[in-house]
């Protein structure tokens, strides 16, 4: 009986894994077609949703452009600068002693650490703003009193703590809970064995932390702390709540007297998306500069997320 040559080839290897390959062409095919339906469907979808907005009589796009170089919206994104750089700098330099608190051999400032970190994660930055403009419920009066001088300063707390002082301090204290992490991370991250050996030759700590470890832990920490500052930036938003100035402080306070709600929440969003969109650009070019640092020492590449709480 003559043999099929299709059906020899195929009771060898090479028949049996062309076989094999051409069974599979079938599924490819549906899995591509599958594949093309669903991005047609998720297109039609966005284009309508995207027609029937731009056709809606209930937003005003030409006032979108008007407001977004209004003087007064020019004054709010400032202020969102500012606020953003005060709380960076509050963050940081209160994060750094956070930081070696918690790495001293002082049983008690370990513990206060510990428990800054805790309580200031825990709760919502929001809570903490409020809290801190309400500050003369508790305390009316702020002074100041030194050992056998008495009090040398006094002042009332409401004029003291306004709500642009109240949004620095909500902030910075808010941040330097995530700083604390983000520096005590990167000081274990050095090889202890060189701290080791420069107190073996009688160097002082202090000269070992700020010459020798944080230039090596700055690059560990730069990564995850550029994506702090773009939570930062964007949680500066939430000053409005107790009108710091920010930026939507000053859309609220137009929409209020226009109603143009959407049309002012539109310009925020494009002020954020440009500042925010800057700062994941000098985000990136920091990671891959401390990328390119750890492929050299032979570690493994430092990477956070670009996308890391844009919620």
């Amino acid at each position: 009986m003559p043999v099929n040559p299709i059906m020899k080839g195929a009771a060898t290897p090479l028949g049996a894994a062309a076989a094999t390959a051409g069974s599979a062409l079938p599924y490819r095919k549906r899995r591509r077609t599958g594949a093309w339906i669903v991005s047609i469907a998720i297109v039609t979808i966005l284009a309508t949703l995207a027609l029937d907005v731009a056709h809606t009589r209930a937003i005003n796009f030409a006032a979108v452009p008007r407001f977004l170089l209004d003087p007064r919206i020019l004054a709010g994104v400032k202020i969102t600068l500012v606020l953003t750089v005060a709380g960076l700098v509050i963050g940081v330099l209160c994060g750094l002693l956070l930081a070696c608190a918690r790495l001293s051999r002082i049983g008690v400032a370990r513990t206060l650490s510990a428990t800054y970190t805790w309580a200031f994660l825990s709760v919502p930055g929001l809570v903490q703003l409020i809290f801190w403009y309400n500050l003369a419920i508790v305390f009316p009066h702020i002074h100041l009193e030194l050992p056998f001088l008495g009090t040398i300063w006094e002042g009332q707390t409401n004029a003291i703590i306004t709500a642009m002082t109240a949004s620095m301090i909500g902030l910075g204290l808010h941040e330097a809970a995530y700083f604390s992490e983000i520096i005590r991370s990167g000081i274990i991250s050095v090889d202890r064995g060189q701290v080791e050996a420069a107190q073996s030759l009688g160097i002082r700590s202090r000269t070992i932390l700020f010459k020798i470890v944080m230039p090596q832990a700055l690059r560990v920490m730069l990564p995850s702390g550029m994506t702090r500052v773009v939570a930062l930036m964007k949680d500066t938003s939430l000053v409005a709540v107790i009108g710091g100035g920010d930026i939507m402080t000053h859309a609220q306070e137009i929409y209020s007297d226009n109603f143009l709600i959407i049309e002012l929440l539109l310009v925020v969003s494009a002020w954020y998306l440009f500042m925010v969109s800057a700062l994941m650009l000098a985000q990136a070019a920091v990671e891959r500069w401390a990328s390119r640092y750890q492929r050299s020492s032979g570690a493994a590449p430092v990477r956070s997320a670009v996308v890391e709480e844009l919620a």
